[in-house]
């Protein structure tokens, strides 16, 4: 797998924060990326792959395949089949909370065969290194065998030695009882939080998982559960802390981090896929610039990677919104039809907003771009330079509908003589601002200094910018990208017919 390191763009203005940012301490603290091992690229805490008799596992476009896995069992002499064994300690280390994150396609589910269990078995016999099952451990399992057969991660703790029952456990199943399905990738984040009492609901914390973006349940943790506390001395990928088969199936990628990531975040990474790592700043994927004196308005890309966006709306019971300032994504594409690219959704009044790509892939927005959206807001309702009441919410190409954020500015708007927001200034923006020369009052119809008209002002902008890229320019190009039924599903939108472009005085 290439490895690719990128850092989001924070916005250097005051936000209002409706998605939970990023835990300051959050990082990435061991990446096993399996591009010809079982190294770790960020900690160190190198593996190795246990793979006795003949080579049964192979790397190969940066994932580590153990399909030839036959099906021996943890707790018998493994004599063919092979598994990851990390360095000991590792779990512990993280403390009170960590979240596990794996990118990992199940061949042939057998009963209770486990995509990873960091932990113990039984102490008093032996522990490290065998698999005499109790024990104390934390395990994820894509087919539990059980009766209800289902996909489950677990927190288990058993008492050490002599007799093993009363235990303590703590599990997160699929509602429907499902298995975890074969011969596809899945991206799965299982987080355990001991700080997490979701209110005082969870006094001893909070179990979590996450399949391919969406939060599968949550449950709370026993009494007593720690991850410090696990004596993790058998940290294993695809063999269990008992005598159950190894993990028939291949990794792309495993991750852990010291903090539990949020929706959002899960939702990204899930988005972007495992070749790349791109932190979510504070003011999240997406954000919303509102200048409150000249009332434009930005959607803006605060991550370093080009992200498919489905969906977006703006909303303001303040009736704040100005329909015929807004300039839609799509009037911008200057008249397809419906269902090629963006389509105003859901009506268009002062209190809301919003438009929906289809189809549901989405449209492609450039890394740290902005999407002028030309004077949507309305000064007049609150007041000049007073910031408003506006919220936020967008939709990515994987289905996920998340908040955004909002920030306010005063500052005077930048040139931008990039009227057709294709990266560069050119005849092409010549020609817009002369036809929308002293009719104009938006962008995207020539005006550059952002004051709402297009005058011999703007002339100027667009002689001192030609012939240079624009900075910030946004791309907004369909791609094929994998996605579900998004939000056209969960929200049930119509999408209204493309209406003809909205008078200035209206």
């Amino acid at each position: 797998m290439q490895r690719i390191l990128v850092t989001g763009l924070a916005i250097a203005v005051t936000a209002i924060a409706l998605t939970p940012a990023r835990n300051a301490d959050a990082a990435v603290k061991h990446r096993y990326s399996f591009t010809t091992d079982a190294n770790d690229s960020v900690g160190g805490a190198h593996g190795n792959v246990v793979d006795a008799g003949a080579p049964s596992a192979t790397f190969a476009g940066g994932v580590l395949n153990l399909t030839a896995n036959t099906g021996e069992i943890s707790n018998a002499a493994i004599a063919n089949d092979a598994y990851v064994n990390l360095p000991n300690g590792i779990i512990s280390a993280m403390g009170t909370k960590a979240s596990f994150e794996t990118w990992v396609t199940v061949e042939t589910n057998r009963n209770w065969a486990e995509i990873f269990s960091f932990g113990t078995s039984r102490p008093d016999t032996g522990g490290e290194d065998l698999s005499s099952g109790w024990g104390r451990y934390i395990t994820l399992i894509p087919d539990t065998g059980d009766g209800g057969n289902t996909f489950r991660v677990e927190a288990i703790q058993f008492p050490d030695g002599g007799a093993p029952w009363p235990f303590a456990a703590a599990n997160v199943s699929r509602a429907d009882g499902a298995v975890l399905p074969t011969g596809v990738e899945h991206h799965i984040v299982s987080i355990f939080d001991t700080t997490e009492t979701m209110g005082g609901a969870n006094p001893n914390g909070t179990m979590k998982n996450y399949l391919n973006g969406a939060l599968i349940g949550a449950t709370p943790l026993y009494a007593g559960f720690s991850l410090n506390a696990i004596p993790d001395v058998n940290n294993w990928l695809g063999r269990s802390q008992w005598g159950d088969p190894l993990f028939d199936g291949s990794f792309n990628e495993f991750r852990i981090h010291d903090a539990s990531l949020n929706d959002a975040e899960i939702a990204f990474n899930s988005l972007i896929g495992p070749d790349q790592v791109a932190a979510v700043p504070a003011a999240g994927i997406f954000s919303l610039e509102v200048n409150t004196v000249t009332n434009a308005v930005k959607l803006k890309s605060n991550v370093g990677v080009s992200v498919p966006i489905n969906y977006y709306e703006i909303t303001s019971a303040a009736g704040a919104l100005s329909t015929s300032g807004w300039n839609s994504l799509d009037d911008q594409e200057g008249g397809d039809a419906p269902g090629l690219g963006w389509d105003e959704s859901g009506g268009v009044t002062t209190g809301q907003l919003s438009e929906l790509a289809l189809p549901v892939a989405g449209v492609t927005v450039a890394p740290n771009a902005q999407l002028s959206l030309g004077n949507a807001f309305n000064k007049s309702v609150l007041g000049n330079g007073v910031n408003g009441d506006l919220v936020f919410k967008f939709g990515l190409a994987n289905g996920a509908l998340l908040s955004g954020t909002v920030s306010y500015t005063t500052n005077p708007a930048v040139d931008d003589a990039d009227f057709d927001n294709d990266g560069d200034e050119d005849g092409n923006d010549f020609l817009i601002w002369q036809r929308g020369l002293g009719v104009g009052t938006t962008n995207a119809t020539g005006d550059a200094d952002g004051n709402g008209a297009v005058n011999g002002a703007d002339l100027a902008v667009w002689r001192t910018q030609f012939g240079t890229p624009a900075v910030g320019a946004a791309a907004s190009v369909p791609e094929p990208v994998s996605a579900g039924l998004g939000v056209l599903a969960l929200l049930g939108l119509a999408v209204a017919a493309r209406r003809p472009r909205r008078d200035a005085g209206k």
